[in-house]
């Protein structure tokens, strides 16, 4: 959840994108667990990216979220 709110770093960090999913779907489990099933097929071997924790959070959290509605 702390990925989510308040300020995040001032300059790009290596972030994990299968951590990005797994925290995006522990955030919207209530959102999906009824009706929907989801597969969480994640990479190994995928290389952490730079970039801001929050913000790919949001972004995912959000494209999530549409594709569900």
């Amino acid at each position: 959840m702390k990925e989510f709110a308040g300020g995040g770093p001032e300059e790009a960090m290596a972030v994990s994108l299968n951590q990005i999913a797994e925290n995006v779907l522990a955030v919207t489990r209530n959102v999906w667990k009824f009706g929907i099933e989801v597969i969480l097929d994640l990479d190994s071997t995928l290389p952490m990216i730079p970039g801001f924790p929050r913000e790919l959070n949001q972004a995912v959290y959000h494209l999530f979220i549409n594709a569900i509605e």
